[in-house]
């Protein structure tokens, strides 16, 4: 009968210290699930309150009910007007946080926050994502910024790393190999990410057929060549590359400077070029596409748009298929080549603008190949190498008029590829393309560290209801203001410079009774930094109405 006592006296003990541990947790799901292959990028200029601030004071956490606070892998990209501006060490609006969705966590009560003194004497951000087809999925981390924390505080992981030397992406769970440094020759998925770690990747292709008046040209990937490039410096969940390349045909530059750019994020690549056609050409098609080697041999392939999936099951092992080369004109898709190598699942976008207008009239359609014979499909649409496809596929755009080969204009490609892990089912395919033409919402919120939240035990409520000296005043960079409020009531806290014109918000909710204290940093709403003077504090709760004098001095 005593141990039963003791058993029920143990676990009524682990209930309630349960309840007070995890008490200021707010709100979870599984947002981090649903998109966990997804990069949030974060403009400084949504969060006006951290401007200017030390980018090496910058930390992010997320928290998760049964292990508390974790410091989640982030970088921040310093730009200026353009890309790969100098750094200057500070946090400004065109900087950008990134993130990987999956590591974010559970929303917290303003009075749950890092252990961390410096912390809690300045604001943080709570970030808020938010599923557009479901607002009820979403997920949260939260910003710090603090002087005393140290790189040991941040997280350990590096999802992604640039081989200069070797032309390679190290990622955590692929790795990319380039040659002539811009077009993909090898990719891998790694064993953790569910892959084998075994190439199965021939090449990107491009492919421009020219018809001038002797014979027919065409330009290959290897008509690009490299001239300048500029990478992202200790990257942590991406990598940025901005390329210039010539195009080069017997000899003759036909264009240079053409930007190719692409982001390397923890699970995809995102690609971007644009190439200018001229009249004087006489292009009769374009193509870019995906081939693969022979240990694809096995894999499957499947496209589909918005409308749903459009090639399903087609086996890789180069023979012919039939399949459904039909596109919508300038309307994203998709295709997909999984197997037990991994998965390769892009998302296509192509914009074609034909300066004047009326001198182009094209047909678009998906491009696929899966031949080992040798034989090319169409007339003239030259391979390189080995002369074998295997689930070779991609985007292709035709003149109509065969007399005219009036392709000319601009064509911008934007193409998404996510490496993943042996097998994915169409459906994961379409859901996630979905999720691509939708991106997430995120609502930053700038919050204070609250001291005493929470419902007080009667022992502890305040009798009378007193807004006490701040403290330090004068003060410098900030000061703690702390009231008791006998009964729950609105609170509305705010500073006032000495003209009355408003300063800050602090609270404006309803709390319960209690003693609170709040940190200001001596910034305004847009966090701009308040010059030397005098301030006045100002709260009204219910029926009570006080304020005080506050003096900054710097």
């Amino acid at each position: 009968m005593k141990n039963r006592y003791m058993v029920f006296i143990l676990l009524f003990t682990l209930i309630i210290f349960s309840g007070q541990l995890y008490s200021q947790i707010l709100a979870t799901n599984n947002l981090p699930e649903l998109r966990k292959y997804e990069v949030m990028v974060v403009r400084g200029s949504t969060i006006p309150g951290l401007l200017g601030s030390p980018i090496n004071e910058l930390y992010l956490y997320s928290f998760h009910d049964g292990t508390g606070w974790e410091p989640i892998p982030f970088q921040i990209d310093e730009y200026d007007s353009t890309y790969f501006d100098p750094a200057d060490g500070l946090f400004d609006e065109n900087d950008e946080i990134a993130f990987l969705v999956q590591d974010m966590g559970d929303r917290v009560s303003l009075g749950n926050w890092i252990m961390n003194e410096d912390s809690q004497l300045r604001n943080r951000y709570e970030i808020e994502a938010v599923e557009p087809s479901d607002e009820s999925k979403k997920a949260w981390c939260y910003i710090f910024r603090s002087a005393t924390l140290t790189e040991r505080d941040k997280s350990p992981v590096k999802y992604v790393e640039y081989d200069a030397v070797n032309q390679k992406i190290n990622g955590k769970y692929y790795t990319v190999e380039y040659e002539d440094g811009w077009f993909p020759v090898n990719q891998k998925v790694a064993l953790e990410n569910g892959g084998t770690n075994v190439d199965f990747y021939d090449r990107t292709k491009l492919r421009v057929i020219l018809v001038p008046v002797v014979f027919p040209w065409v330009f290959l990937e290897d008509s690009l060549v490299l001239t300048d490039m500029k990478v992202t410096q200790n990257p942590v969940v991406r990598i940025r590359r901005e390329l210039k390349l010539d195009l080069i045909l017997k000899g003759t530059v036909f264009q240079d400077n053409i930007p190719f750019n692409t982001f390397y994020n923890p699970y995809s690549t995102r690609f971007s070029g644009k190439l200018t056609v001229e009249e004087a050409w006489k292009v009769k098609s374009i193509r870019m596409s995906y081939d693969f080697n022979e240990n694809a041999i096995g894999m499957k392939f499947y496209s589909g748009d918005s409308a749903g999936i459009r090639n399903n099951n087609f086996v890789v092992d180069g023979n012919k298929d039939a399949v459904d080369d039909s596109l919508t004109r300038n309307i994203p898709n998709w295709t997909m080549i999984t197997g037990n190598p991994g998965s390769m699942l892009t998302f296509n976008s192509i914009d074609y603008e034909s300066d004047p207008f009326y001198i182009s009239s094209y047909e678009q359609s998906l491009y696929y190949w899966d031949d080992i014979t040798g034989k090319l499909p169409v007339l003239n649409d030259y391979d390189t190498g080995d002369l074998k496809s295997y689930g070779d596929h991609g985007m292709i755009f035709k003149e109509i008029a065969a007399e005219d080969y009036s392709l000319v204009g601009a064509f911008t490609y934007k193409t998404t590829s996510y490496l993943m892990g042996a097998n994915q089912s169409v459906a994961t395919a379409q859901q996630m393309f979905n999720n691509f033409l939708v991106n997430l919402w995120y609502n930053p919120h700038l919050q204070t560290y609250e001291i005493g939240v929470g419902e007080h035990s009667h022992s502890q409520i305040p009798s009378e209801f007193t807004l006490k000296p701040n403290y330090p005043n004068p003060f410098n960079p900030s000061t703690t203001l702390s009231f008791d409020m006998p009964t729950d009531e609105a609170v509305q806290l705010d500073i006032f410079d000495v003209n009355g014109r408003h300063v800050k918000t602090i609270v404006d909710r309803h709390l319960k009774a209690g003693s609170y204290s709040y940190h200001w940093d001596a910034t305004d709403d847009s966090g701009n930094p308040m010059s030397t003077g005098l301030y006045i504090c100002s709260i009204k709760a219910g029926n009570h109405v006080a304020s005080q004098k506050l003096l900054l001095v710097k």
